[in-house]
């Protein structure tokens, strides 16, 4: 692995999603692109850090204290997009190359006729209620939903110091589709600041 210093993902693809999650963790649009390491085969990996992880050539600190217990983007050579990948205790949020993204919400469970009627073109809030949270990135997003389904699957709990234990839960699982551009890079401007944070949605 090798450092990167060029702004190499800035002419990849992001999506809505991950343009609201740098900008509520205060990462600026240049220090992503030009973040973390390349692989032997050209491939980008940030791995978001708080600190208290060893540090090794991916690591992008944070400004902030942050909840997360991992996080990370990556941008394979030649790819058209820029994935995110993150863990949380309530929830796991995954990108994926084909611009699909997986949310799992830990804890929550939904009827299988709602699951059933996923495939019929809503949207992320017309769904799932978040009216009790703060406007987090994918809610701002409100990306257009493809599948819901209830499963038990293996989740992080918080451990400090480490990236976590593994325990088994019950999890509402969500494939998504976001919007996705080079245009979303713009997520922070000298001029305006940032464009939708959780207190400014």
């Amino acid at each position: 692995m090798r450092s990167v210093h060029e702004k190499i993902m800035w002419d990849a693809m992001i999506s809505r999603c991950c343009a609201n999650f740098l900008s509520d963790i205060d990462i600026y649009p240049g220090d992503a692109q030009s973040g973390g390491a390349l692989n032997d085969k050209g491939h980008q990996l940030i791995r978001f850090s708080d600190g208290h992880t060893r540090w090794d050539e991916t690591h992008l600190r944070l400004p902030n204290r942050s909840y997360m217990i991992a996080g990370s983007m990556r941008r394979e050579r030649f790819a058209k997009r820029a994935t995110l990948e993150v863990d949380y205790e309530w929830f796991r949020f995954r990108e994926s190359k084909n611009g699909f993204s997986m949310l799992t919400l830990w804890g929550r469970e939904l009827p299988d006729t709602i699951c059933a009627a996923a495939s019929q073109g809503y949207r992320l809030l017309e769904l799932v209620d978040f009216s009790s949270i703060a406007p987090i990135f994918f809610v701002r997003a409100n990306p257009k939903v493809h599948s819901l389904k209830n499963v038990v699957r293996m989740r992080r709990i918080k451990d400090y110091g480490t990236l976590g234990k593994k325990v088994r839960s019950k999890g509402l699982v969500i494939t998504m589709k976001d919007e996705w551009a080079r245009e979303n890079w713009g997520y922070w401007t000298p001029e305006d600041g940032y464009l939708s944070t959780m207190n400014r949605p």
